[in-house]
């Protein structure tokens, strides 16, 4: 956030300072499957019936070792978004948003 001050000598001075916080979208890809899990947890908040779907969640990433090298936790999160990827067939994308997160390590 910027606030702009003026010194004593009288110009104005731009200072950046601490402000709200905000939470980009996670986008996650994945392969297309028969599960509907996603599409109608999405189709709560579609349908305004939101109040209880939003979940807390982890997310780890491992290197090739499978050893965990990251991990994030997410609170109130759900589905923004699905979509289905026309370049690459049987691929879906679909946009997580939350209202915290914290990364754990």
């Amino acid at each position: 956030m910027e606030q702009t001050r003026v010194s004593a000598r009288g110009e104005n001075l731009t200072v950046k300072i601490p402000g709200r916080l905000s939470v980009k979208n996670i986008t996650c890809s994945k392969g297309l499957t028969k599960s509907m899990d996603l599409w109608t947890w999405r189709q709560q908040f579609v349908s305004g019936r939101s109040a209880r779907s939003r979940v807390d969640a982890t997310l780890i990433a491992y290197d090739q070792a499978m050893t965990p090298i990251a991990e994030w936790s997410f609170n109130g999160l759900w589905p923004a978004s699905i979509d289905f990827n026309d370049t690459t067939p049987g691929k879906e994308t679909i946009v997580f948003a939350a209202d915290q997160v914290q990364r754990l390590r």
